[in-house]
């Protein structure tokens, strides 16, 4: 069968993508921002959490069905099939959610936001059942209005909702309500008249089989992608709490942004490679993956220049004073989209000649190799800091002047500052505080160091020689303990905090300095 001819240019595909994702994008970082300032980063962090556990398990689900009906030019199946392969796969993706939401939620607070979104997931799911009918027949913009819409009655309703003082889970809950209705009221019907001239119901045949083998590697490839960008999420909520999590979630939105805006480019161009490569003309189809390349390159440039000079200023007033210490972990965000953009273009070729196979071979050597980069990054980050310590150490002269560089270096640098500055601290029960120190397994301070007075334990089992106060046996007055230990014995740090030298200095052997 040959392909359709579409209605929409080029440039016009492109603008209506564009301004509709964009407009969409601006919305739902009003949510997220209404989200930091009215409710703070523990709720943001709950949000995170929600977004690490549905988004790649509907990425699976979905099958890359949006990008794979786009690119059908000859229509070898129907909407009818990939309704019918949403409805089931978005149905086991939901109850997917809710077993993985009730194993690693923590609470159940966090677990209804995490069902919750996982509804509005679900619905979302129907709309790019939509937009890839829209697509396939060159009108993109229908899904502009649609984005429009959605976007807009969620950011109103969500920031009256909290402003009224209503539970995160009742503001989720209300964008549930505006997915679900745009979702079934507006795009499916609309797409389904597009593509089958009346609405239709989603139905399971034969060609479903066909269809599921031949988008797998889409889904495999969207699937690995995501759980990439997931699993650092899940790490920090399981080691650092939901209040980490959320600086992170409020940081990795202009990723996640950034990346469905190079995808609106590829939604709106991929169905003019797909009839340029089923042509045979090649040629004009490299040039207008070139020229966009060039583009992404320049804006992407620019994203990273103003991540580095004004990154604090867009943190805080986007998300508030707390989420400006992530402004070094936006940086490195930028750095990494900027690559991510390209590669995702470079490989639309492959999408838009229907290789999926190979896409997918693609997409995970990208993967590799941007996790590859990430960690020479920070061993270099780190490297540099641990070479930087050692310069000071190299300059001091006593242990005193060493410590008090490290003390001014760290206050220079921003390093994570714990609550120890605070006037208002908190009021911790006796109870508490042991719980907190019980815990063998936490990152970051449990408990302020002025309240952790009386229950800090000797950094080693041992004979006490030397007390603190006392003569130190040279006409001084000791500044610390001095222990006797058994040869090889265990040494642990007396109080948390973090380290700000590690190594050999002057007489005293191998020495660790905490902030």
């Amino acid at each position: 069968m040959r392909p359709r001819n579409r209605g929409r240019t080029l440039g016009g595909s492109l603008a209506y993508s564009l301004v509709g994702t964009g407009f969409y994008l601006i919305t739902q970082l009003g949510v997220l921002s209404s989200l930091s300032h009215l409710r703070g980063p523990v709720a943001v962090g709950e949000f995170g959490l929600a977004l690490a556990l549905t988004t790649p398990l509907f990425a699976l689900a979905n099958m890359g069905l949006r990008t794979a009906q786009a690119v059908d030019v000859t229509e070898q199946f129907t909407f009818a099939d990939y309704g019918g392969v949403r409805l089931v796969l978005t149905t086991l993706a939901i109850a997917a959610c809710l077993i993985a939401g009730w194993l690693l939620a923590g609470g159940l607070h966090t677990f209804l936001v995490v069902a919750v979104v996982a509804g509005a997931k679900a619905f979302e799911s129907v709309s790019n059942l939509a937009y890839g009918a829209f697509q396939q027949g060159g009108r993109m913009e229908l899904v502009a209005r649609s984005y429009a819409v959605r976007g807009t009655l969620t950011l109103a309703i969500f920031i009256g909702l909290l402003l009224a003082g209503a539970d995160i889970v009742v503001a989720f809950l209300a964008q549930l309500a505006v997915w679900g209705a745009v979702a079934l009221t507006l795009d499916y019907p609309r797409a389904s008249r597009l593509a089958s001239g009346a609405v239709v119901r989603p139905s399971l045949s034969r060609k479903c089989w066909q269809l599921l083998k031949k988008s797998a590697p889409l889904s495999g490839a969207s699937f690995a992608n995501n759980l990439q960008g997931s699993l650092p999420r899940l790490f920090l909520q399981w080691h650092m709490g939901l209040e980490q999590l959320g600086l992170f979630t409020a940081v990795g939105y202009f990723q996640r942004a950034g990346i469905a805006a190079s995808n609106s480019v590829l939604h709106a161009i991929i169905n003019r490679l797909a009839v340029l490569s089923h042509r045979d003309e090649k040629r004009s189809a490299y040039k207008i993956v070139l020229v966009l390349a060039a583009v992404f390159v320049v804006l992407g440039a620019l994203g990273i220049y103003l991540c580095v000079a004004f990154g604090d200023v867009i943190l805080r007033i986007l998300f508030g004073e707390s989420f400006v210490q992530a402004h070094m972990l936006l940086v490195i965000v930028s750095v990494s989209l900027l690559l991510r953009m390209i590669s995702t273009l470079l490989q639309s070729m492959l999408i838009s000649q229907q290789r999926f196979g190979a896409f997918f071979w693609a997409q995970i050597a990208t993967l590799i190799a941007a996790r590859r980069a990430g960690i020479t990054q920070m061993s270099a980050e780190l490297e540099a800091e641990q070479a930087e310590a050692v310069a000071l150490a190299e300059r001091a002269s006593t242990l005193r002047e060493l410590i008090g560089a490290l003390s001014e270096r760290a206050a220079a640098g921003a390093t994570a500052a714990p609550a120890t500055t605070d006037p208002d601290l908190p009021q911790l029960s006796p109870e508490a505080i042991e719980l907190a120190f019980a815990d063998p397994a936490r990152t970051q301070p449990a408990v302020p160091f002025p309240l952790a007075n009386g229950y800090l334990v000797p950094p080693a089992n041992g004979v006490t020689v030397v007390d603190f106060g006392a003569n130190d046996g040279r006409g001084g007055i000791a500044q610390g303990q001095s222990i006797v230990t058994r040869a090889e014995a265990q040494v642990l740090a007396p109080a948390d905090g973090w380290v700000l030298y590690k190594g050999p200095y002057l007489n005293y052997g191998q020495i660790v300095i905490l902030n």
